[in-house]
């Protein structure tokens, strides 16, 4: 990847980040605090998955 290619993808990466901060917008922070314990949980089974699959 060279530097001009990630310039170009400057305004993907200033969508995706306005877009998730107006998502965040709509909950609580509790409730974005239960949605990240999940996805911290679910990441975490599914990397020791994959774990025991490679290791099969």
């Amino acid at each position: 990847m060279t530097a001009s290619s990630m310039a170009s993808a400057a305004p993907l990466w200033d969508h995706l980040v306005k877009s998730v901060r107006g998502a965040c917008e709509n909950y609580t922070d509790a409730e974005l605090e239960t949605v990240i314990r999940f996805l911290a949980d679910a990441t975490a089974i599914t990397h020791d998955s994959t774990g025991r699959i490679a290791d099969r």
